[in-house]
């Protein structure tokens, strides 16, 4: 609950201050595909694994400080839900094992307008994002244990997408690719890493 209402307040805190800043601001949601990479490596041996996408969702608020007619830092505070979903077999019984990540973000990034005329206008994005995890359980068969102790607290990755303005809505695409290892296991003589990725389709108003 401690970790809930410093990303609510942090949250409040930006649109606070974007707002005094005269800047556009605006808020967004949507849906998440998330996934994770597994990479494995020992005695001179690698391998790696993605997980099947997990459904999550994210929401939270932006601002667009322009650069000028084409070009503009949009900055985002975002509540979003990540993970991943995997299927085991165990002496012929299917287990399917679900973890799910939640994480307060920020994403900073460079936005290119395509210059034409009208109200419709198609953008692209691309920047990076750092966050903080909230959460993190696995669950399995209804049952969920909380697993946050075998997980670093900061995660980081980069960002890029693209979208299109109607006027004061708009709809967007991206993907965030992960970088950071989320793993805190000490493996001897082994490296273990694990990074979370997520396809996110979004919408929302700009006031």
């Amino acid at each position: 609950m401690k970790k809930l209402l410093t990303a609510l307040c942090f949250i409040g805190l930006m649109a606070f201050s974007a707002n005094q800043a005269n800047a556009q601001t605006g808020i967004k949601g949507g849906l998440n595909l998330a996934n994770v990479k597994y990479d494995v490596s020992a005695m001179g041996f690698s391998m790696d694994e993605t997980t099947d996408m997990r459904i999550g969702f994210h929401a939270g608020v932006f601002t667009n400080l322009a650069l000028n007619d084409m070009l503009s830092i949009q900055l985002e505070a975002l509540y979003t839900i990540k993970g991943s979903k995997e299927e085991e077999e165990f002496f012929g019984d299917t287990f399917e094992i679900e973890t799910e990540l939640a994480f307060v973000e920020v994403p900073v990034l460079l936005r290119f307008n395509v210059p034409i005329d009208g109200d419709t206008r198609p953008y692209l994005l691309a920047g990076g994002h750092v966050g903080y995890l909230l959460d993190a359980t696995e669950s399995e068969d209804g049952q969920s244990i909380d697993i946050s102790d075998e997980l670093n607290e900061i995660n980081f990755g980069a960002s890029f997408g693209a979208g299109v303005s109607f006027g004061s809505f708009f709809i967007e695409g991206r993907y965030d690719l992960g970088l950071a290892n989320l793993a805190d296991v000490d493996m001897p003589d082994a490296d273990f890493k694990a990074t979370a990725n997520a396809i996110m389709f979004s919408g929302g108003v700009q006031f």
